[in-house]
């Protein structure tokens, strides 16, 4: 399982999966667009790269499921859609994602 987006949404998601248990949940690796991140690692998870790089990153790790961490716009939940659906990895929204979003 691949999260994408790093910051408090994230952080909630991956405490989430650790405390849900099971190889399924078990995240291994993180995307974010934040340049300061690169090759780090949170709450043990590294960070492979921005959400650009996903169909790289697909290709290189062993994951069934993209989980958004928040809720992206139509756009760029398009090109996500269109990555996940070629790679046939199943893309999801954290329950967290809609406690974030601006009103």
């Amino acid at each position: 399982m691949l999260v994408v987006g790093a910051g408090e949404a994230g952080t909630l998601c991956l405490r989430a999966l650790r405390a849900r248990g099971g190889e399924s949940a078990t995240p291994v690796g993180i995307l974010d667009d934040d340049p300061t991140l690169r090759r780090r690692h949170i709450h043990g998870i590294p960070v492979l790269g921005r959400t650009a790089d996903l169909e790289r990153v697909l290709a290189d790790v062993a994951a069934a499921e993209v989980v958004l961490s928040t809720l992206p716009d139509d756009e760029e939940l398009g090109v996500l859609r269109d990555v996940t659906g070629r790679a046939g990895v199943r893309l999801t929204l954290s329950p967290y994602a809609k406690a974030f979003v601006p009103l």
